[in-house]
């Protein structure tokens, strides 16, 4: 059976661990830009759709508009910036910027005093669309008037692609340095292991006889079992060496008693020599 090494295995935990984080790290990160983006342009179509209203007036059954809005955009065909109001739920005057458009949009007033936003207007593409009716006083009593900002959502989709991109980039680096870090890092913790292993090579062959260099606390007990191992073995040792020794000292004495007996066949001296 094929088993990963402490490193390997570290490693590729390590790994899988940066495979979520990062991610999940990056979706958070550009749903937090994309809410606070959004609230941002909900902020600024609100402070347009403030600027209508303020532009917007009212006089005996008619409404007046500037011919030159405050908002250079509104002024200008096709610049992104789009704006129409609707007097008792019909459509009563649309910006400049609308005169390239071929078709108007179907625009849903909000009831009185309270406003609409939608983030995602599809028309041949996507806006933004925020809306809000107030009441004006006209001869014949109050009157509803909508006001409809519309916003391309191109400028928007720019930004929160580049935050992306952005994003992606530096997270991508840091995993990279993160993974560094860590190769360094198992290297530093895995350097005690080593040199343990290196001594009890030498220990095997008999270059030093105990393990005397100081390890980490998780690898001390490990180090202290294996000198108590050795000490037995050194102490195995020495009893078979005495052992060996003694039985040298009984055999020496009865062999040589019989290599100086007369009667030994001649044919005996040689084994006993042996």
């Amino acid at each position: 059976m094929f088993r990963l090494s402490l490193r390997l295995r570290s490693f590729a935990a390590a790994v899988l661990a940066l495979l979520f984080f990062i991610p999940l790290t990056a979706i958070t990160l550009e749903k937090a830009f994309t809410s606070s983006l959004t609230q941002s342009m909900l902020e600024q179509l609100r402070v347009q759709n403030l600027t209508l209203i303020s532009e917007f007036d009212m006089l005996d059954g008619k409404h007046e508009m500037p011919d030159q809005l405050f908002n250079d955009r509104l002024n200008i065909p096709g610049s992104g910036l789009y704006a129409f109001i609707k007097v008792r739920d019909r459509l009563m005057w649309q910006s400049l910027s609308t005169l390239n458009w071929l078709q108007q949009p179907e625009l849903a007033s909000p009831e009185v005093g309270e406003e609409i936003f939608i983030p995602e207007f599809l028309l041949l593409s996507e806006y933004f669309l925020f809306a809000y009716t107030a009441e004006f006083d006209d001869s014949s009593g109050f009157v509803p008037v909508s006001f409809f900002v519309i916003q391309d959502k191109r400028v928007f989709n720019q930004e929160r692609e580049a935050f992306s991109n952005t994003l992606w980039y530096w997270l991508g680096l840091v995993a990279l340095f993160l993974l560094i870090l860590l190769l360094l890092s198992l290297n530093t913790a895995l350097r005690p292991i080593n040199t343990l292993i290196a001594q009890i090579k030498q220990a095997e062959s008999g270059e030093i006889e105990r393990i005397s260099q100081p390890y980490p606390p998780e690898l001390e007990k490990l180090k202290n079992s294996i000198n108590h191992l050795l000490d037995t073995e050194q102490q195995q040792r020495s009893r078979y060496k005495n052992s060996l020794s003694d039985l040298a000292h009984c055999v020496k004495t009865p062999l040589a008693v019989l290599a100086g007996l007369k009667s030994l066949l001649d044919n005996a001296h040689e084994p006993l020599q042996q």
